[in-house]
């Protein structure tokens, strides 16, 4: 695991504060270019990293084995996931799971909150 003091542009450190837990660095929303690095035993275990958290609006999961990252990318809790890379497509509904929002935007499941359903029956 490697972790980075936080720095201003001048490059001096903002803080010397002590490093937080694992779950605290994973659920902690920093602004700015960060990447967690963090090592696991197997596939499960990285999933339940992954998933130990209260958010979940997006990831990626990479691989060089295709049916791998297919299984990891279904059992992370998250509303979009990429496998080696992330284009969100904009006919395909977007949002995240847990705390990260409600609903959907885009796609047919997007525009359900803007329509109302009616039956209408007519007898001859």
């Amino acid at each position: 695991m490697y972790s980075m003091t936080p720095s201003n542009v001048s490059g001096k450190p903002v803080t010397s504060a002590p490093v937080p837990t694992l779950r605290n660095r994973l659920v902690i929303w920093i602004f700015g270019p960060v990447l967690s690095v963090i090592s696991y035993g197997d596939d499960a275990e990285a999933v339940r990293i992954a998933n130990d958290s209260d958010y979940g609006l997006g990831g990626t999961v990479w691989s060089s084995d295709p049916d791998r990252a297919m299984g990891v990318a279904s059992a992370v809790q998250t509303g979009t996931i990429g496998i080696n890379g992330y284009v969100p497509d904009p006919s395909a509904p977007f949002g995240g799971v847990k705390a990260s929002g409600m609903g959907r935007e885009l796609g047919p499941e997007g525009l359900a909150a803007y329509q109302q359903l009616k039956s209408i029956y007519q007898f001859a």
